[in-house]
């Protein structure tokens, strides 16, 4: 061998290894970006599920926040009807000599006792309170 095929030949040795270190060194760094990558992707995922249910719920609260107000105005109007109904009830009942009179009395016993049984539950109960009767 010629003297200067050695040095060559241990440079080129040693280009080898560094050449394979790099490539062992760049292989590692692919496969560790290519699991970022997934895992960015998982992540990416797991956020835009999050965020269609943030959005959802949005809109339910907004669609909640409207049926509430719509109840909120039938309530009011609800009131306003009752309110106008008893003034004229009060109105006819203070013009009226005899409905007067009639709103005064008590109603009868059996009326009453309307309003003190329990709810039926089904027609057993119902053929139960007949034959109790």
């Amino acid at each position: 061998m010629s003297l200067l095929s050695k040095p060559l030949n241990i440079a080129l040795l040693v280009l080898a290894c560094v050449c394979s270190v790099f490539f062992l060194r760049l292989q590692t760094l692919q496969e560790r970006n290519k699991r970022l990558q997934e895992t960015y992707a998982q992540q990416r995922a797991a956020s835009d599920q999050r965020q269609q249910v943030i959005e959802r719920l949005q809109q339910q609260i907004t669609h909640l926040n409207e049926q509430q107000r719509q109840s909120a105005e039938a309530q009011a109007e609800l009131e306003r009807l009752a309110q106008n109904r008893l003034a004229t009830l009060r109105k006819l009942e203070d013009e009226n000599d005899q409905l007067r009179q009639w709103a005064a009395h008590r109603l009868p016993a059996e009326f009453g006792r309307l309003r003190d049984r329990d709810a039926l539950s089904g027609a057993n109960a119902y053929r139960q309170r007949l034959r109790d009767t």
